[in-house]
């Protein structure tokens, strides 16, 4: 209770109205649920071993006594890497489609663990870390900010995709505030330590998320021009991210001329036809401060992915005879297809639906991790899952697709960079 005097004391001193207000709208929330915080805190245990089990790996034997270990594939909880088992019929209405083109891919998966990632920058501190499945990610420092690998004037249309995991656990302050700041750095280096003080310099589009609980996550979107707030929405409800926290989340962006449009895993949160007035070159993530402690929070990223073209389906599958994509990615070493490529499945299957007669071949393709036989056999059974996907989801007839897997035998790109061997990740799609 005197920590909570002492906020208010300050709060009401700098006269930060709306800050206070945010405070005092959680402070009420949680008083209101007061009766049912020993149920709240039984449920607040079992999140934190699925996220120790996510951040850490799983306990030894002899420390959960025999018990179930959240995590594991009898529980709901997906590790890092994993996909959550989420009904296929949730992302029906998915409708991000990743760019034809791949320009930037990384996993991390070649910076060492413990050091800041080699193609980022930013103007705190951070480190890769690595997950119990051997994947990598970059944890984010609170009062830090971030940008990404790109270098280049991105094109007036492209996409933008990367997974979270926000670590939260309520020790009674405010969370940190997430911001996504898409700019042009204008004559500064988009890489460079200049632009860290000019992310409103120029155009920019800006997402706050007011991270909360029990329905208190917030989110809005600003543009700013010459560092003056030109349009900003109304506040929204975000619940699908405290709903997902201490699991991974999908972060999609697409923009198409004035379009701009955000998803976080099948919620579109954005759509907004005429907000963008110039092109950018350059994401900054930012994690304002807090009243937590660095090792109390977690915020981590990973699977970046820039692209650019919006690839017409219909033409290049029913009228060119050909399509591949990138588009469609798929859990570690599995055939377990990623909900986020459901968007691109189901313009596949609309394009089927549309000429009745046509035939396909799916073929899947590998990076050359791992063996020729397990790749050939995985590529196989990927190519499988998708022809399922579209009898399942969108009502293709199955003696309308055949499959096959190529492994890594037919590479379209080098398989020494994660850009590269995420090119060589495809799918393909042949008319027959």
């Amino acid at each position: 209770m005197k920590k909570i005097q002492v906020m208010l004391c300050l709060l009401l001193v700098t006269g930060s109205s709306a800050y206070a207000q945010r405070f005092l709208k959680n402070m009420a929330s949680r008083a209101e649920n007061a009766a049912t915080n020993k149920a709240g805190n039984a449920v607040e245990k079992t999140v934190n071993a699925a996220s120790d089990e996510i951040l850490n790996g799983p306990k030894k034997k002899e420390e959960t006594d025999g018990k179930k270990t959240p995590g594991t594939a009898e529980d709901k909880t997906a590790p890092a890497g994993k996909s959550a088992a989420v009904p296929v019929q949730a992302y029906s209405k998915f409708d991000f489609v990743a760019g034809e083109q791949l320009l930037i891919a990384d996993d991390f998966s070649q910076d060492a663990i413990g050091e800041f990632a080699m193609h980022w920058n930013t103007n705190n501190k951070g480190e890769v870390v690595s997950m119990k499945d051997n994947t990598k990610w970059l944890k984010l420092a609170q009062a830090g900010t971030y940008t990404s690998p790109n270098s280049k004037m991105l094109p007036e249309n492209f996409t933008m995709e990367f997974d979270m995991i926000l670590d939260m656990q309520t020790k009674g302050y405010l969370y940190p505030e997430m911001t996504f700041t898409l700019f042009n750095s204008g004559a500064e280096s988009p890489t460079g330590n200049t632009v860290f003080k000019k992310l409103h310099e120029n155009k920019a589009v800006v997402m706050n998320f007011f991270l909360g609980e029990n329905n208190n996550t917030r989110s809005t979107l600003a543009t700013y021009a010459k560092h003056y707030e030109t349009f900003k929405t109304a506040v929204q409800t975000v619940k699908v991210l405290e709903d997902n926290y201490k699991k991974p989340v999908h972060f999609a962006i697409s923009v198409q001329k004035t379009r701009f449009r955000m998803w976080i895993n099948e919620q579109k949160v954005y759509d907004m036809p005429k907000i963008i007035d110039d092109q950018f070159n350059q994401l900054a993530i930012a994690i304002s401060s807090s009243n937590y402690k660095d090792d109390e929070l977690g915020f981590y990223i990973s699977n970046f992915k820039l692209a650019t073209g919006y690839p017409d389906v219909r033409s290049k599958l029913l009228t060119e005879g050909k399509f591949s994509t990138t588009g469609i990615t798929f859990d570690v070493n599995s055939d377990v297809i990623r909900p986020a490529s459901l968007g691109v499945i189901k313009e596949i299957g609309t394009a089927l639906q549309s000429d009745p007669a046509v035939k396909i071949r799916i073929t899947g393709h590998t990076d050359s991790d791992g063996s020729a036989a397990t790749n050939e056999a995985l590529s196989k059974k990927r190519a499988e899952a998708v022809k399922k996907a579209l009898a399942e989801i969108h009502g293709i007839a199955a003696d309308r697709i055949e499959t096959e897997g190529k492994g890594a035998s037919v590479p379209v790109a080098e398989n020494t960079s994660p850009e590269g061997k995420a090119k060589n990740r495809r799918v393909e799609f042949n008319k027959l």
